[in-house]
């Protein structure tokens, strides 16, 4: 088993390929995850949104998508985001009203 200590949450965004997000919403975790935070994710990473839409700057994500500074975002919980590499959870299309699917870097 790997264990490893990380110092900042900014290093841990660093060194992950798979963020998932699961907390409860606060004022302490509003937009938890905003730019700074998605600047420093790997290019190839994905962010998961399992937990309240407030906890990701929205406006970040999509500008971080569209820019390509992450790979892709997997979303419970849909607001005003990117359609381009974002998955919503079945049910829940968001403002879009376009079915739920998975799109990758390779599609334009």
């Amino acid at each position: 088993m790997l264990v490893l200590l990380l110092q900042s949450l900014d290093e841990l965004l660093a060194s992950a390929d798979h963020v998932m997000l699961v907390l409860p919403y606060s004022q302490a975790t509003h937009h938890v995850i905003g730019e700074d935070q998605l600047k420093a994710m790997k290019a190839s990473a994905t962010l998961i949104n399992m937990a309240r839409g407030g906890i990701v700057d929205d406006a970040a994500l999509a500008k971080a998508l569209q820019q390509g500074l992450i790979a892709a975002a997997g979303l419970d919980v849909c607001f005003q985001v990117a359609r381009k590499r974002v998955f919503c959870e079945p049910g829940s299309s968001g403002p879009w009203g376009i079915p739920p699917r998975n799109l990758t870097n390779k599609e334009k």
